[in-house]
């Protein structure tokens, strides 16, 4: 299957992977499927204050604690951004008046360097 293709992602695993991470302790502000250029590859994006405060390592370490026995995931798909990027900024303020987000289509919009090809937004709050 062409490693550009939505298709091939578990659309259902988002939602799991943010409901675990909240039992946990950790609120999600940005959370997206996306293909940037830099990465080649559709990946989920995620943003939250928790991970900020923490080294890369434990902030997967959580990621991966959060499985819900049954619940399989690649953690390489995931991709943490620090709530400063550009990408995170960009996605709040373009949402900030809308409540509707889950869903809307982020293709083609630039945050900064980085070009989101293809995005699909699932939460900005």
């Amino acid at each position: 299957m062409d490693q550009g293709s939505l298709v091939s992602l578990d659309k259902n695993v988002d939602t799991a992977i943010l409901q675990e991470l909240e039992r946990s302790g950790i609120r999600v502000v940005v959370a997206f499927w996306g293909k940037l250029e830099e990465y080649g590859a559709w990946r989920f994006f995620l943003a939250a204050p928790e991970f900020d405060g923490m080294d890369r390592f434990e902030a997967y370490r959580r990621i991966a604690a959060a499985r819900s026995p049954g619940l399989v995931f690649n953690e390489h798909v995931i991709t943490i951004l620090s709530m400063d990027n550009p990408i995170v900024t960009g996605v709040l303020r373009l949402t900030m008046h809308n409540k509707q987000v889950h869903g809307a289509r982020l293709d083609g919009l630039s945050f900064g360097p980085h070009l989101i090809e293809e995005g699909i937004l699932e939460r900005a709050a």
